[in-house]
């Protein structure tokens, strides 16, 4: 089975994450998710979560897209990767965290995954950033 790894907050559902995990499924068979630490969120974004990295994991882990969803490591942006040996990683259309030495670790460690960056689906109304400011939709 293929696998793909997908990373984010996922700070609140909504249909672009599931346009996202429909995405995923046309690359791979199982679809595998790292959500981001609440400090990571703090440190990249400025402001906490609205929602807790314990409710975000379960929202996205009860999603029936979803094979599995964890929790980034504290240590190592990378330890997920090497842990679920995904055959794929999928970039959000505007993704930007986590991307920068993405592409030279897996040249380096696992040059057999494939990097895919994926389209946008309404992102003038599925967007987090725009949910959290109260003018995008959830779910």
């Amino acid at each position: 089975m293929t696998r793909i790894l997908l990373f984010g907050t996922f700070d609140g559902l909504h249909f672009g994450h599931v346009n996202l995990f429909l995405q995923a499924h046309e690359h791979a068979q199982e679809v595998y998710v790292i959500l981001a630490r609440d400090e990571t969120v703090k440190q990249t974004k400025g402001r906490p979560p609205k929602h807790t990295e314990q409710e975000r994991l379960a929202q996205v882990a009860k999603h029936p897209l979803i094979t599995q969803a964890i929790l980034g490591s504290h240590e190592d942006k990378y330890e997920a990767i090497k842990h679920i040996l995904p055959h794929k990683i999928g970039l959000g259309y505007d993704q930007q965290h986590f991307v920068e030495g993405l592409h030279e670790f897996i040249e380096k460690e696992l040059p057999h995954v494939e990097i895919i960056r994926f389209r946008p689906h309404r992102e003038d109304s599925f967007k987090s950033s725009l949910i959290n400011d109260g003018r995008g939709r959830l779910l």
